[in-house]
């Protein structure tokens, strides 16, 4: 995490004890990583993208917006397991990777039909067994935080644990 902005540097980022924390998540869970894919939805400048990239056998990032692309390639720059796709998420079928996933990252849009949206994408995607599913900005964002406790309310959902600030 070194090199690896947080809030304080970048306010468009997670914190470093979100970050820290799922670092430990993914050491108490290295065997499943190793041989899984990751997909992120929502790039941004590439953070967390990386962080995901040093735990997962391979990592799939989704981002709407060119240049933000460019930032994050530029920032994993030698990090060769990150496959980049620049689009709206909205309007493509995403979902269909050829691989075997073991975590989403969800933060694109963040307004409730969004969220949902990308929670019932995910399902979609092909997994052998569990599938892990961290939601950013649960705290931060009330829509995010209504669909994630709809979610785990009736059941759709197993809740493992919180990351970071929003507990």
């Amino acid at each position: 995490l070194r090199d690896i902005p947080g809030k304080l540097d970048n306010k468009g980022t997670t914190s470093l004890k979100f970050k820290l924390e799922l670092c430990e998540w993914m050491t108490e869970n290295r065997d499943m990583c190793k041989t899984k894919t990751a997909v992120e939805l929502g790039t941004c400048n590439g953070y967390t993208t990386r962080i995901l990239s040093t735990f997962f056998k391979d990592v799939i990032t989704f981002e709407q917006l060119p240049e933000r692309i460019s930032i994050a390639k530029q920032f994993n720059a030698g990090y060769e397991n990150i496959e980049y796709h620049q689009q709206d998420i909205y309007n493509s079928s995403w979902w269909e990777v050829d691989r075997d996933v073991g975590l989403v990252f969800i933060d694109a849009a963040h307004e409730y039909e969004f969220v949902k949206k990308d929670f019932e994408n995910s399902e979609k995607l092909p997994h052998n067994d569990q599938l892990f599913i961290v939601f950013d900005d649960y705290g931060a964002f009330t829509d995010v935080k209504r669909l994630v406790d709809q979610s785990i309310e009736s059941g759709i959902i197993k809740f493992d644990r919180f990351l970071g600030e929003a507990e």
